[in-house]
């Protein structure tokens, strides 16, 4: 079965680099971290996973409501989970976990600032570098599918 996007129903593509796969959707920006690759990614970058504002990304949370979309792999409704704040965010940041641990879903470029809102001293930039290198221009242009 091919995944498919939470956001907007399209095929997810598959991205890897440096032995990290993500699914990412070509149309919307989102991306789709399986079962551990969060994890795998954190801790080969440097990033702090006690951190509270990643630490939320892997386990269980009293803070999280049933939302709409779907599970790219089982197709259950996911939750909706609010990151930590803390004093100086501009905005709340939600994501998307599927309720049966298959993975948590970002919308375009909300990875990013959850950990652009992370201490210095917790090693996000590291994960930042590399994110901006396994994605590059990857999601940047509209897809050239002709349901665009």
């Amino acid at each position: 079965m091919i995944p498919v996007c939470p956001q907007c129903d399209r095929s997810l593509m598959i991205l890897a680099y440096k032995g990290i796969e993500v699914d990412a959707c070509s149309q919307c920006g989102g991306v789709w971290f399986d079962a551990g690759e969060i994890e795998d990614l954190l801790e080969r970058t440097g990033v702090c996973l006690e951190d509270p504002r990643v630490a939320f990304l892997t386990r269980p949370s009293a803070r999280s409501v049933r939302g709409k979309r779907l599970c790219p792999r089982c197709d259950e409704r996911m939750e909706e989970h609010r990151a930590p704040a803390a004093a100086g965010d501009a905005e709340d940041l939600t994501v998307d976990r599927c309720p049966r641990g298959h993975g948590v879903w970002f919308d375009r470029g909300e990875f990013h600032r959850l950990l652009a809102r992370s201490s210095p001293s917790s090693g996000a930039n590291e994960a930042l570098a590399f994110l901006n290198e396994m994605f590059g221009e990857a999601l940047s242009s509209p897809s050239s599918d002709p349901k665009a």
